[in-house]
């Protein structure tokens, strides 16, 4: 039996291409998350907490708080830049509706800009 392509039925949706290391994915909707990324949420709560360790300490240098309570220098520096991430980044995170794009590993490995309006363009907000 033959199908006429002109009485099938016609579908649209709008979709968001998402890339994650070497997988991608297709996702149906707008492209913004309705869920909150509870691993997201936790770095961040990490990196407010590294703040506060390092600002507790004025006469230490990152490395020197690092190494006094047995973390990685590394992380702790991308930590204490990533707490001075923008408010509005922040409670869209918090709301889950960050890009589909944003990680944990994207969200600590991007070098933000101090600017706040910058750093939503280079996360993708």
């Amino acid at each position: 039996m033959e199908v006429d392509p002109r009485q099938m039925p016609s579908l649209t949706a709008p979709v968001c291409r998402v890339r994650k290391g070497e997988e991608i994915k297709l996702i149906i909707g707008d492209g913004t998350r309705t869920h909150r990324d509870e691993t997201l949420v936790s770095l961040l709560r990490e990196s407010m907490a590294i703040r506060e360790k390092v600002l507790s300490a004025p006469d230490l240098t990152i490395a020197e708080v690092a190494a006094s309570s047995g973390r990685c220098r590394k992380r702790m520096s991308r930590l204490f830049r990533l707490s001075w991430i923008a408010p509005e980044i922040i409670d869209a995170i918090l709301a889950g509706r960050q890009p589909p794009s944003l990680s944990p590993r994207s969200l600590l490995a991007v070098d933000l800009p101090l600017d706040w309006a910058n750093q939503k363009a280079a996360l993708g907000f």
